[in-house]
């Protein structure tokens, strides 16, 4: 049970289970979480294993509402954190040693902030970022907002150093989800669906377009099929198997549809 007096707007796991990530409005929660057992051998009622988490103590210059967080995939101890007031935090939670027998000891640090995505002087500043995602390698940040415009996907890295890497081109509609493709044994592909039903890939270590993209054309509005483009709510989320390089998935609330990269684009598609 999570106690506040505020409305809870974002969190996050990692992806062991042992952090977990909350906001509200006045500040943001940190819980280690461990697994412990619910009763002992020899009572009646079965013994099962239930989750019990710690608080943890946050530094008060990290102490921010977020609208988003993000765990890394490589590092489980790296949260980036989205305040609601434009900069970009990047926390690191260390675990020390043993405190007692039953907690153990985490440490908080505030590693980074972001703040060049404040400072290109264009509308979509006044919008809080809704969307984050790491790749899989843990070296690619990507940061996105629910809007049209300039300046409204930036790419940052946070590996080997912390600096603002690109700004991706305007599309001709506003981004609804993005996903990192790839796994962090080969370079990383951002895909970003519009709320039109269209998605483009991008090259990031190059600040291109990717090759298929390239390929299709720009705008890529006129070459995907109209099924897609006039489903009655737009793609929200995008997800990917590293055993199926060459496919993702793409849906929204009443549909979902495969995506397969080798395959030439059909002039009728199916959406689920």
């Amino acid at each position: 049970n999570i106690s506040s007096k505020y409305n809870l707007v974002s969190f996050d796991l990692n992806d062991d289970g042992t952090l977990l990530a909350v906001s509200h409005a006045g500040g943001m929660l940190l819980f280690s979480l461990e697994f412990v057992q619910d009763g002992e051998d020899g009572d009646e009622v079965q013994s099962r294993k239930i989750v019990k988490p710690t608080k943890l103590d946050i530094p008060s210059t990290a102490n921010m509402p977020s609208s988003s967080f993000k765990f890394s995939r490589a590092d489980g101890g790296l949260l980036v954190c989205a305040t609601t007031s434009g900069p970009i935090n990047v926390l690191k939670i260390t675990k020390g040693g043993e405190q007692d027998t039953e907690t153990a000891a985490y440490s908080v640090s505030l590693e980074h902030t972001f703040s060049e995505n404040m400072m290109q002087g264009n509308g979509a500043n006044s919008f809080s970022v809704s969307h984050l995602d790491i790749s899989p390698d843990g070296r690619w940040l990507a940061t996105a907002r629910n809007t049209l415009g300039k300046g409204s996907v930036n790419i940052f890295t946070l590996s080997p150093g912390y600096k603002h890497w690109w700004t991706l081109p305007c599309t001709e509609a506003p981004l609804s989800c993005m996903k990192w493709l790839g796994d962090a044994t080969v370079d990383s592909a951002l895909a970003v669906a519009l709320n039109n039903g269209v998605f483009y890939l991008f090259d990031t270590e190059q600040r291109c377009l990717s090759d298929w993209s390239q390929d299709l054309g720009f705008p890529a509005d006129p070459h995907f099929p109209e099924e897609l483009k006039k489903c009655k709510d737009c793609p929200d989320r995008l997800a990917f198997n590293p055993a199926t390089p060459s496919k993702f998935l793409m849906g929204g609330q009443s549909w979902f549809c495969l995506i397969d990269l080798d395959a030439p684009i059909p002039t009728n598609s199916r959406p689920y």
